[in-house]
């Protein structure tokens, strides 16, 4: 990793060591914590210091791996969305039946109680 990374000017090393450093911290974070965006910035980051001569395999694929539980999580969000969607449409639903229901029932009730008339009779 740094081991074989030499720079002469020890500012300039001291950058790159510490965008490193920060990039780890930021992958550290919870998963909870962690943003897509987060992980954009840090693959660019990874990107740019593979470039600058550091041996960054190791760290790519915990990028990797945080990039397809980042994914899995969407997917998820997106399955749930779409479950919340469908109950919801079914408990709108299920209250137009229970609606129609109790006019029946209103219906039924009413007709039940309605006095004969003397002209049925007749």
């Amino acid at each position: 990793m740094a081991s074989e990374f030499s720079l002469e000017n020890e500012q300039l090393r001291n950058a790159y060591m510490g965008v490193l450093l920060n990039l780890i911290m930021t992958l550290c974070q919870s998963p909870k914590e962690l943003t897509m965006d987060d992980l954009n910035k840090a693959d660019r980051t990874v990107l740019d210091l593979t470039k600058a001569g550091f041996k960054l395999h190791w760290l790519r694929q915990k990028l990797d791996e945080a990039f397809q539980k980042e994914e899995k999580k969407r997917e998820i969000r997106a399955q749930i969305r779409l479950l919340e969607e469908k109950a919801t449409k079914r408990k709108l639903s299920l209250s137009d039946l229970e609606s129609d229901l109790k006019k029946q029932k209103a219906a039924a009730l009413a007709a039940e109680t309605l006095p004969f008339d003397f002209s049925d009779i007749v």
